[in-house]
């Protein structure tokens, strides 16, 4: 499973050019910043959705993988369930 899950995450970095961050790439640090660190592990791939397609190709990737998978939205909501500084979509795997 791990092979197949680099080569999905391959295929997302060519398909969202500059929006996929991994562990140790730059980028990841920042896009993890508010993760809940003492509740569980950290995400392996965090997704920066900007469509719907993105949307629908991160759960695909995820389904296909069998990992699980988190939605975090710009935060439009009057209980701020989410904190994000941007109004673009993430999806952590």
């Amino acid at each position: 499973m791990p092979d197949q899950i680099e080569r999905a995450f391959r295929r997302l970095e060519a398909q969202l050019p500059g929006r996929v961050s991994l562990p140790g790439a730059d980028g990841y640090a920042a896009a993890t910043a508010i993760w809940a660190k003492p509740v569980g592990p950290m995400p392996r791939a965090v997704l920066h959705c900007r469509t719907p397609e993105d949307v629908q190709l991160s759960i695909r990737t995820a389904r296909d993988c069998g990992l699980p998978l988190s939605g975090r939205g710009g935060g439009h909501d009057w209980a701020a369930p989410s904190t994000s500084s941007t109004a673009r979509s993430s999806a952590s795997a």
